[in-house]
């Protein structure tokens, strides 16, 4: 039962919104964690990566992991902020105890998002298990508030984006790609995407 509670709070967290957090940065200079448990995934997806890949035009401003992170859930968010704006991506991962677990946990957020706003996600082919990218309901092309779910084994994936936006969905969708990429050859357990559909060059 325990377990069970501990699950649905985790469900609950990570898809609430969780971009407003302070600035209270911890280092991600420590020991990989041991193998039975999830890595950090500030390690498994280094913030000079994320920053390579230029996702909103400015320079990485600091990043940290997810106070909330335990054996069974690792987030880490890496901040893009400036005096004009903060944007910002989170990187979040659940190891569920069965796939059916991890299905309906899928299931679920794929489901809230047509309750919504009347439609579907897109559906992003060839990707783990299934995955879909969310938009922001009533401007399909925005996105200030959104991002890549994926169903992968016994995890679901969240690539989040947040903060102002400049309306270019497509290609943050092509930058949660390659970090789903980085994320799935670099974690045990992680099934690698057997096609990334990318739309942009990523150093446009």
């Amino acid at each position: 039962m325990k377990k069970n509670i501990h699950f649905v709070l985790i469900s609950v967290l990570i898809t609430l919104s969780s971009f407003c957090k302070g600035n209270n940065d911890k280092s991600i200079n420590k020991a990989q964690v041991p193998s039975d448990t999830i890595p950090d995934m500030c390690i498994l997806v280094p913030p000079t990566f994320v920053d390579s890949l230029n996702p909103f035009g400015i320079i990485i401003s600091s990043n940290a992991p997810d106070e909330l992170n335990t054996e069974i859930y690792k987030g880490c968010f890496y901040r893009f902020f400036n005096q004009q704006s903060k944007r910002q991506i989170a990187v979040r991962l659940i190891k569920w105890p069965s796939k059916s677990e991890a299905l309906a946990e899928y299931k679920m957020n794929f489901n809230r998002h047509f309750e919504s706003w009347g439609r579907s996600p897109e559906r992003i082919n060839w990707v783990a298990d299934s995955a879909y990218f969310t938009d922001n309901g009533e401007e399909a092309n925005k996105c200030f508030d959104c991002g890549l779910v994926v169903l992968n084994g016994l995890y679901t994936i969240y690539i989040s984006f947040a903060g102002d936006d400049d309306g270019n969905r497509d290609r943050k969708k092509t930058v949660s790609l390659y970090i789903l990429e980085r994320l799935c050859t670099r974690m045990p357990g992680l099934t690698p995407p057997r096609m990334i559909n990318r739309q942009l060059p990523i150093n446009n």
